[in-house]
């Protein structure tokens, strides 16, 4: 479990200060290892691994991104299946204490268009070396054991979280996305 836990304060602080965009005008159809998703048309992709984890930051390019939105995807590839609903919420939860002056909501359910379930936490944060806060949307889903995490992180939310939405609504296997 001290494995999760590792991955989660690394996801908090990899995405605390990402750069973001106007409302997106479409998906773009990408892979992340054995994931399938869309992100929105135009960002700019940044992909890193670390043991058992492929991390891949998507934001829009520096001079067009206002809002200081960005969106990452993990892809855990670690099987997780000893971890039931309570854990998992707790670590939700206990991911976010790597964030300064972090105001969290309660974790709540969901459920994507394609089938996919887990857990939402919605965050106000201050980044480091920054007096500006942030928001931030967390979402954690079981896909066939293993975790994929999808964080939105803005100093100016899109009302609608259009891009997010986008990469929610589309995360799937890969494999079944021919």
């Amino acid at each position: 479990m001290s494995a999760i836990r590792s991955m989660l304060f690394v996801v908090s602080v990899l995405s605390a200060g990402c750069g973001g965009s106007p409302a997106p005008h479409g998906g773009e159809p990408v892979r992340l290892g054995k994931l399938g998703f869309e992100v929105p048309e135009g960002w700019q992709r940044s992909d890193f691994r670390q043991p058992g984890t492929l991390i891949s930051v998507w934001a829009p390019s520096p001079g067009n991104n206002p809002r200081k939105e960005s969106i990452t995807v993990i892809e855990s590839e670690q099987i997780v299946s000893h971890l039931d609903d309570t854990k998992l919420q707790k670590l939700l939860s206990g991911s976010q204490s790597a964030l300064r002056d972090a105001r969290s909501s309660r974790v709540t359910p969901v459920v994507t268009e394609l089938g996919l379930r887990g857990y939402r936490l919605d965050v106000e944060f201050t980044p480091q070396h920054s007096p500006a806060r942030y928001r931030r949307s967390h979402i954690v889903l079981h896909d066939g054991g293993r975790l994929v995490h999808v964080i939105y992180t803005a100093k100016t939310p899109d009302p609608e979280r259009e891009a997010l939405e986008t990469v929610i609504g589309t995360v799937r296997h890969a494999e079944a996305s021919s």
